[in-house]
């Protein structure tokens, strides 16, 4: 965020939404790495006509300008809770088992697996699927794919052992 002080007509100025105001900056040329942008009144879109510009604080940003990139990365259902007594959770399987994600090439190439959305197993006796969604680690990342994601997840009576004696042979 930066500060923008106005100069111009009492009656323009009480009329302006802040909110319409945007910084405007070009990086589509721009190399990866730290830069320092220069901030101008060009800068500053959706200014009225008649309206100045009269400064930006602070006139200057730091970024760190990385290049966007996408990969397909597996998700791993979260699972939260344990069935009730006497059943078990056998797996969880996604559907799609992968997912694209997009982010700067620097982190992206770092992620090895999405987690889902909780899937609370508290109080299952049975099969059932759960529609949720990718969480990737980190703001910078984003789930690009469109496609639905759902978790089966198998639950069914626990294993028991049983001795049976006397079998012929």
């Amino acid at each position: 965020n930066v500060n923008v002080r106005l100069r111009g007509p009492d009656s323009l100025l009480r009329r302006m939404d802040p909110y319409d105001l945007t910084i405007r900056v070009d990086l589509r040329d721009a190399a990866g790495g730290e830069r320092t942008v220069q901030l101008t009144p060009r800068n500053v879109a959706g200014v009225p006509r008649d309206v100045e510009v009269a400064l930006i604080d602070p006139d200057r940003l730091r970024l760190a300008i990385a290049k966007k990139q996408q990969r397909e990365v597996l998700v791993v259902p979260t699972i939260v809770g344990k069935p009730p007594r006497g059943y078990q959770l056998y797996r969880a399987i996604a559907r799609p088992e992968a997912l694209v994600v997009e982010g700067p090439a620097t982190k992206i190439s770092a992620v090895v697996r999405l987690s889902t959305d909780p899937i609370h197993v508290d109080d299952k006796s049975e099969p059932f699927t759960a529609r949720v969604g990718a969480v990737p680690d980190g703001s910078d990342l984003r789930v690009v794919d469109a496609r639905p994601l759902d978790v089966m997840v198998y639950i069914d009576l626990s294993a028991v052992d049983a001795t049976i004696e006397r079998v012929p042979v």
